[in-house]
């Protein structure tokens, strides 16, 4: 079995609040970015086969027992798994942007 990077896995709501505020800041610090949809899938479909992940029944809500995220964190562009290797890894995937209007 693959072991976190902090093998002490998540012990608590104070430490699963102080990875969600690091990930989230790290995320807006990046410029929030997004996973395509095929990148998401993909990400998911690798959690689904871990023995970390846990999805609560019907409910539509997951979580990671290795950093005690939930499956949002597969949207953002700046995560990673947390196991060492992570199975999936960052990615910020260029979105060209229209241009602006004239005057702006």
């Amino acid at each position: 079995m693959d072991e976190p990077e902090e093998h002490h896995a998540h012990k608590g709501a104070f430490s699963l609040a102080k990875r969600l505020g690091s990930a989230l800041l790290e995320w807006q610090k990046g410029g929030r970015p997004v996973v395509s949809k095929e990148t998401m899938k993909k990400r998911l479909t690798i959690c689904r086969d871990c023995e970390w992940w846990s999805e609560l029944g019907k409910s539509k809500w997951a979580m990671c027992k290795a950093c005690g995220c939930t499956s949002l964190k597969l949207l953002m562009g700046t995560s990673q798994c947390p196991l060492n290797p992570p199975r999936w890894k960052k990615e910020i995937e260029e979105i060209e942007e229209p241009p602006l209007p004239e005057g702006f």
